[in-house]
């Protein structure tokens, strides 16, 4: 019998080069199992980093995104200055406890806040050239 799985919104930055366009939309991320595969999954790649973007809200992203060819490259205001970062970005809720911090997505509202919030604070300012 499988068990049910809680099922949070993440906010997700979609780069399409055969029509060079970003999109940004609600996922569906699942906060109860290991999420790394799913999260690398969703932004297309083998490694991931994660980025802060405010006390709120972390920023999941390719550790390789700079490397690839194609790529978009972003410049994201967080509440700690500017970042620039490379590839798709998956943006999550996150909660900090006492075992530390932990990605465990959003309610479809909150996104729908953040993907307001973000058409200020993020612009795309290139493509990388890949190696």
């Amino acid at each position: 019998m499988k068990t049910a799985v809680n099922t949070k919104k993440g906010v997700l930055v979609k780069f399409y080069p055969n029509f060079e366009m970003v999109r940004v939309g609600v996922v569906e991320v699942e906060t109860e199992d290991d999420n790394l595969k799913k999260y690398r999954e969703l932004i297309n790649a083998d490694m991931i980093d994660i980025a802060r973007f405010d006390d709120e809200f972390d920023i999941v992203v390719d550790d390789e995104g700079l490397l690839v060819e194609g790529n978009p490259v972003f410049d994201i205001q967080t509440q700690y200055g500017r970042i620039q970062l490379a590839g798709n970005l998956l943006f999550l809720k996150k909660e900090i406890d006492e075992d530390g911090v932990s990605l465990v997505g959003m309610e479809t509202e909150e996104a729908f806040e953040l993907m307001t919030k973000l058409e200020v604070k993020m612009n795309v300012i290139g493509v990388t050239r890949g190696l």
